[in-house]
């Protein structure tokens, strides 16, 4: 079977369809992939306690544009959940570890955690956003969640 579609088509696709991004860290070139699903599970579940915070990162998530303004925003993001940040930079690289936690490279590190956001843009603020949204509203309309606690019994009168 050929693929038959326009030049132009075959471009317009390929804009959504997330590329892989060549880039050096830690003195090694790397190229950032897509996600598998088994790595998304693995960083969300790393990434748990770090997800209430990642509201701030909302504005790289809408076009994976990463810049010089936004270095600040990460270096902060480094300072508050470094650990948990850097295993999910090493599990999306495939790098191990202990390299990317005994790394030097602030600079490229970022460079890594930009080009993951880019990357997978499409899969955390077009597919994984909404799905976790929906599910909070489904929860709120069946009543689940937190409930105003009640006394378990009447005060006690003198």
């Amino acid at each position: 079977m050929t693929n038959t579609a326009a030049p132009a088509e075959d471009a317009t696709a390929a804009a959504f369809i997330p590329q892989a991004e060549a880039l050096t860290f830690n003195g090694q070139a790397i190229t950032v992939q897509p996600l598998a699903v088994m790595q998304a599970i693995q960083i969300g579940r790393v990434l748990k306690q770090v997800l209430p915070s990642l509201d701030r990162m909302a504005p790289l998530l809408q076009d994976g544009d990463v810049g010089a303004a936004d270095v600040p925003l990460l270096v902060e993001l480094l300072s508050d959940y470094g650990e948990p940040m850097t295993e999910a930079v090493a599990i999306a690289t495939g790098l191990p570890l202990r390299d990317v936690q005994g790394s030097r490279d602030i600079a490229g590190l970022i460079g890594v955690i930009a080009a993951i956001v880019r990357v997978n843009v499409d899969f955390f603020a077009q597919q994984v956003a909404p799905y976790l949204a929906g599910l909070r509203n489904a929860a709120a309309a069946n009543g689940a969640g937190p409930t105003p606690s009640t006394p378990l019994s009447a005060p006690a009168t003198a």
